[in-house]
């Protein structure tokens, strides 16, 4: 992932810069200048790790091509937003969701922190919401808990996208916004998931 290569390489640069000034000035205590400089190239290798230093300089000609500069995960889901994508990958235990930028109309970098989601069981059925940093970009995932989804819609018109996981089928959606009024209809039963009720 070149995603912590490159900090891990930023932070490798600073920690041998480092070294020749130690090397150069020649201070008493040499040992404990090259530990101390040793934890500091640690912590910026870290705080890097948050930053998205190449966002609007490096971008992909595809969603996948970007979640992959940061994540492994072989891409399952792929999901179309307005100004965004979302992007879920999947191993055999455990999958990432990555909600990628839009940079004209090609895809940029994004950080874990961006993404944000929340898990909800409404009537059996389990609603996840993840949406893009603190934007109008929202996206819907909606399985089964209890029982398999036969019908989904919602009062906007949503086109639901199924993908089926071990034969359970799974629906994704794009809601460019989560006002009082959006309401979520899953084998007629109604769902209110709007962003008074999550907050």
């Amino acid at each position: 992932m070149l995603y912590e290569a490159i900090r891990i390489l930023l932070a490798a640069i600073f920690f041998f810069l480092g070294w020749l000034i130690i090397v150069k000035i020649k201070p008493k205590r040499k040992m404990s200048w090259i530990i101390g400089e040793s934890i500091v190239s640690f912590g910026l290798c870290i705080a890097l790790t948050f930053v998205p230093i190449e966002q609007g300089i490096v971008t992909f000609s595809t969603p996948q091509q970007a979640y992959h500069y940061s994540r492994l995960y072989p891409v399952e889901v792929i999901v179309e937003g307005k100004e965004t994508t979302l992007v879920i990958g999947k191993n055999q235990t455990s999958e990432n969701p990555q909600i990628i930028p839009k940079v004209g109309d090609r895809w940029g970098v994004t950080y874990p922190l961006e993404t944000t989601f929340e898990m909800n069981v409404f009537d059996g059925f389990l609603v996840t919401v993840f949406q893009y940093k603190d934007s109008d970009e929202y996206y819907i995932s909606v399985e089964g808990a209890v029982e398999q989804i036969e019908s989904i819609e919602d009062n906007v018109g949503t086109e639901f996208l199924r993908f089926d996981e071990q034969n359970q089928p799974r629906y994704f959606a794009y809601v460019p916004s989560l006002d009082q009024n959006y309401a979520l209809t899953v084998n007629g039963q109604t769902i209110a998931i709007n962003e008074g009720d999550r907050s």
